[in-house]
Formats: C-alpha cells, structure tokens, sequence
C-alpha cells in the first residue's frame, strides 16, 4: 500500500488535472480534439459491439452501483464491520454528490445525439459513469484486499477494478453520450477522491 503521502500526492495531481481540464473544455481549447476522437472510437467495429458496450455501461450506471454498493456494505454491516461499512458509504455517496457540483460548474453540453434511444439531459463534465465506477471499484478493490493479502494479488485486484473503470468510460464514448475529455477528467476525479478519502485514519478490526 502507497503511503499516506503519496497517496495525498496522487489526490492533488490528479484534482489538479481535472481542474486544467475543466479550465480547457470551458476555453474551448479541446473542441477540436474532442472531436477527433470522439469521431475515431464512436461505434468503432460496427453494431456488432452495441450490445457488448451497452452491457459494459450498466455496470458504470447508477442502478447497478447502487445495488453493489449497498450490497457490500450491508455484508460489511452484518460482519460487524461498520466502520468499513459507513466509509464505503460515505466515499461512494461524497464522490457522486462532488461529480454533480463540478457538473453544474462546468456546464458542458453533451455529444450531439445520433441514437434516438440515447438521449440525456444533464451536464456532461466530467462523466459520472467514469467517475463513479472508479470510485466503485477501486474501493471494492481496495476493502477486498485489505489485511492479510499478498501484494501479487492486491495488484491484481487493483489491476482489474482500473481496467473495468477504463472500459466502462470507453464505452460512453462509444456510445456518443460523452467526449473524451469528460471520461478522462472523470478517471482522473475517480482516482483522486480514492486517493484522498484513503488516507482518512479509521481504526479496523
């Protein structure tokens, strides 16, 4: 495990990049990259994926977080283990109610819909499927390896929580609901806020 400094370090960075690229997206300064990008990796490999990158997205969406969430820590609950319980709830519940602030501040309109069965309504910066699902799951990650584990094997857990985390902002791209500029500040937040409420001292059993 990092420790607490670096882990402070990897917060402030990374907050800071968010914040650069907020700074950009209202300048308009990434317009023409968003743009590139978005136009190489929207349905790239044909409608064949459609159904695999929707999957993927659910597991980015409020429903099925909420549900694994509130799975976990009623587990936690019934282990007596409420301390990791109530941090899980409060890193899950602070990091989406930030992502909604930095939203309303930057005030970034979506990709323009071309899927008539795709259309949302809120802001687009960053993108909270990015954001919380790498809050979601490099928190499970990190509550799953905690303790005795072998460090091969909490790099390993590290490991597929990021990935999934990268995959699941990938496919909002792909989807055309977000730039990629949205999905990047919403790793980069995701990171951040796991970083910084990791090194909140709390005492485990």
């Amino acid at each position: 495990m990092l420790s607490r400094t670096y882990r402070l370090a990897i917060a402030a960075l990374a907050f800071l990049l968010v914040a650069l690229i907020g700074v950009a997206v209202r300048s308009g300064w990434t317009a023409a990259v968003d743009l590139r990008l978005l136009a190489a990796i929207r349905h790239a490999g044909g409608a064949a994926l459609r159904q695999p990158v929707v999957d993927l997205t659910a597991l980015g969406g409020g429903t099925v977080l909420v549900l694994l969430n509130a799975s976990v820590i009623l587990l936690l609950w019934l282990r007596r283990d409420r301390v990791a319980a109530l941090r899980l709830l409060g890193i899950v519940l602070g990091g989406r109610f930030a992502v909604d602030i930095v939203k309303d501040v930057v005030a970034r309109a979506r990709p323009p819909a071309l899927d008539p069965a795709i259309v949302l309504h809120s802001w687009s910066f960053p993108s909270s499927h990015a954001a919380n699902a790498t809050i979601t799951y490099l928190a499970l990650a990190l509550i799953a390896s905690h303790g005795a584990v072998p460090p091969a094997e909490r790099r390993l857990l590290l490991g597929l929580a990021a990935l999934l985390a990268l995959a699941i902002g990938l496919s909002r791209v792909w989807l055309g609901v977000h730039w990629p500029s949205d999905v990047l500040a919403g790793w980069l937040f995701g990171l951040g806020w796991v970083a910084l409420t990791s090194t909140v001292p709390v005492p485990r059993r």
